[in-house]
């Protein structure tokens, strides 16, 4: 089974520290976290100041509850395949990241990991599914910036991001 800090690291990797780009929809982010994500999980509204403030271990805990248990990442067999959905549903959120592994593996799009996906993602191999899932990913993350040319100054970062994914395998 995947191992949560694996992924995590991977993703720490590509979030960096506290940013606050006017461009950037996710407003101000700390390691990945928004001002959104930290309102939702605190249950109340957050600052920007607090976003800035977060440290580490909850930043640890949001991704633990927020994004690895939605795609089920303790029940993910490979840790290459795991580590890119979860570094996807940081990016894109997990609805998203879940619609994008069952493109690649041929399962209905719901943005819901039930246990057809999660049968086919494990069935997969690695190569196969890390192939699919970065094509996916890089023409979803074109289409943003298509769609808003506001967003095409991060394209570059995006691409960078996925092309990893296939050195994991």
């Amino acid at each position: 089974m995947a191992i949560f800090e694996m992924a995590l690291a991977f993703t720490l990797l590509a979030e960096g520290n506290y940013v606050f780009d006017a461009l950037d929809r996710g407003g101000p982010t700390m390691r990945g976290i928004t001002l959104a994500t930290l309102s939702a999980y605190r249950g109340k509204p957050q600052t920007a100041a607090d976003v800035q403030a977060l440290s580490l271990e909850e930043t640890q805990a949001i991704y633990k509850k927020m994004y690895w248990a939605p795609i089920k990442g303790d029940s993910i067999i490979r840790q290459p395949v795991a580590t890119v959905i979860f570094d996807m549903a940081v990016l894109c959120g997990p609805a998203q990241a879940i619609r994008m592994a069952q493109a690649t593996v041929g399962t209905k799009a719901d943005g819901l990991l039930g246990p057809l996906t999660l049968a086919a993602i494990n069935a997969m191999p690695s190569l196969q599914f890390l192939a699919g899932f970065t094509k996916i990913c890089d023409a979803y993350l074109k289409g943003i910036a298509q769609a808003n040319p506001t967003q095409n100054r991060f394209l570059a970062g995006w691409s960078k991001r996925t092309s990893k994914f296939a050195n994991l395998a």
